[in-house]
C-alpha cells in the first residue's frame, strides 16, 4: 500500500516518499504511474470500460458509479467502508487503478482490508489535513485520466457545506472532472439517512448499514434510475471494517 502525505516519511513498496503539499503528492504519483511503475498486478490505462472478462453492472458496482459523483453514508459503526472497499475490489478486478484520500489522523484497517480480498500493493492512499485538500487532491487526480474509481473519506462533520464558497468550487470541478473522464468518485460521511446530502451535485446517494455480517445499501438518491432501491451484499465476518 503507497501511504502518501504522512508527517514522517514511510517505506512502502515500489514508493517512498516525503510530501510537501497536496499538490506535489499527486504529480510525484501521477507521473510515475505514467512512467510505468506497475504496482502490483494493476497495470492498465482508466479507459471506463469494464474489461470483456467482467460482467456488465447490474447493481451495486463501480461500473454503474463511472462518471458520477457518489455519496455513500452511514452512522457509527456502519457497514459504508464494507461498501467502499467493495467497490475498491471491483474496479481492482476490472485492472482499474484505485485512489483512497483519507484525512491523516483517520483510516481504515488494511488486515481486514486484505483479507477481503483487496491488493494494498494496488491501492494509493493519500493523506491530508482537511476537506479543502481533499477536494484539490482529488481535483489533480481526476486530470491525470488514470484512476477508475476515486474514494475520499470526509468522516463525521466534514462535510463541503461545512467547509465554505472554496470548497464547493473545488467540488463542482471534481464532479464535471469525475463526469468528463468517466471516473467514479466516492465520498464517505458519517451521517443518518435523514441528514441532507453533502451537496445537490451527488449523482447517488446511498446508506449502508450491517445485517449480521451482511451489508444492506439503501438508495436514498438517484438521479438516473430514482431512489428507493435496495442492495445486500454478503460478507466474511471480520474485525475492523464493519
Amino acid at each position: 500500500m503507497c501511504l502518501l502525505g504522512q508527517s514522517q516519511p514511510i517505506a512502502v513498496p515500489y514508493l517512498t516518499l516525503i510530501p510537501t503539499n497536496v499538490c506535489d503528492i499527486v504529480h510525484f504519483l501521477v507521473t510515475n504511474i505514467k512512467r510505468n511503475i506497475v504496482i502490483s498486478n494493476v497495470n492498465s490505462v482508466h479507459s471506463g470500460i469494464p474489461m470483456p472478462d467482467v460482467p456488465a453492472s447490474t447493481a451495486w458496482d463501480v461500473a454503474a458509479l463511472f462518471g458520477r459523483l457518489v455519496e455513500l453514508s452511514g452512522s457509527g459503526s456502519s457497514a459504508r467502508l464494507t461498501a467502499a472497499f467493495g467497490l475498491v475490489l471491483d474496479a481492482q478486478r476490472r485492472h482499474e487503478w484505485v485512489a483512497w484520500i483519507t484525512r491523516r489522523h483517520s483510516s481504515f484497517f488494511a488486515p481486514d482490508a486484505a483479507d477481503g480480498g483487496v491488493d494494498l500493493d494496488a491501492l494509493i492512499v493519500v493523506r491530508v489535513a482537511d476537506t479543502e485538500q481533499a477536494t484539490r487532491a482529488a481535483d489533480e487526480l481526476l486530470r491525470a485520466n488514470t484512476f477508475g474509481a476515486i474514494v475520499i473519506d470526509l468522516g463525521a462533520g466534514h462535510g463541503p457545506a461545512q467547509a465554505g464558497p472554496p470548497v464547493m468550487n473545488a467540488l463542482t470541478r471534481v464532479a464535471g472532472l469525475a463526469q468528463k473522464y468517466d471516473t467514479a468518485v466516492v465520498f464517505l460521511t458519517e451521517k443518518t439517512d435523514d441528514t441532507p446530502s453533502l451537496s445537490s451535485l451527488v449523482s447517488l446517494r446511498a446508506n449502508a448499514h450491517s445485517e449480521g455480517s451482511n451489508v444492506r445499501l439503501d438508495i436514498l438518491k438517484d438521479k438516473r434510475r430514482g431512489p428507493g432501491a435496495s442492495y445486500v451484499e454478503v460478507c466474511r465476518g471480520s474485525a475492523g471494517v464493519y
